[in-house]
């Protein structure tokens, strides 16, 4: 680690497939608390843009990938 910790030119993301639903709903609930915040009356209605839940995905520090290597087959 300290030989690498100075290099800010590559990430490196290892990434697993997983259930999305607890990601969403974070994401939504967060997007609803910061812009029902904005909000002092409460009987208007409060809409939600894409914009606003991707604010709040988890992987929304990592940047793109350059190169993506999948598997096909399933490990058991």
């Amino acid at each position: 680690m300290e030989v690498t910790a100075g290099y800010s030119k590559a990430v490196f993301a290892v990434c697993f497939a997983y259930t999305s639903t607890d990601e969403i709903v974070h994401a939504v609930r967060e997007s609803c608390e910061e812009n029902c915040n904005e909000i002092e009356d409460q009987t208007k209605d409060v809409s939600l843009n894409l914009v606003d839940i991707e604010k709040h995905i988890y992987m929304t520090i990592a940047p793109y990938p350059d190169i993506l290597i999948g598997r096909r087959e399933r490990i058991a």
